[in-house]
């Protein structure tokens, strides 16, 4: 059974998962252009610093990539042993995490995510700006 430090640890882990693909997607799919005309709005307010994000969009992206990559190896590792403390065999285990791994993603990092984002990248990358920056910012020096 799993414990409530494992359950609470999973329900993090998929929820940090599905905000930065959110903002990996919406990064991704916006334009320079829609987002200096929110530069003119007066209620977005993060929209210039957004812009200047976006001339360097590659750096930008590969920091998200590498959050991403790592909250899905971790959260591969985290299921291999929740597998293991049940003694499932190793072969079983190996297969349980994959099936699953594989239904988070295909969910929550994929579906979902675009889903959000199709009609109004801009507006989700202002919402989310703050955790947009404080990622970019710890993750800058890689």
């Amino acid at each position: 059974m799993l414990s409530g430090g494992e359950i609470v640890i999973g329900c993090l882990f998929i929820v940090v998962l599905f905000v930065m693909s959110v903002i990996d997607i919406a990064f991704s799919t916006v334009n320079k252009i829609s987002i200096r005309r929110l530069a003119d709005t007066p209620k977005a307010k993060t929209a210039s610093s957004l812009a200047a994000l976006l001339e360097i969009r590659p750096e930008v992206l590969m920091s998200l990539h590498l959050v991403i990559q790592l909250l899905l190896v971790s959260g591969a590792v985290l299921l291999y042993v929740v597998f293991q403390r049940w003694q499932i065999p190793y072969s079983g285990g190996a297969l349980g995490t994959v099936a699953v791994m594989m239904f988070v993603i295909l969910i929550f990092r994929h579906l979902a995510p675009r889903i959000m984002t199709m009609r109004n990248p801009e507006m989700v990358l202002i919402r989310l700006f703050p955790i947009f920056k404080v990622v970019h910012f710890a993750l800058k020096p890689f």
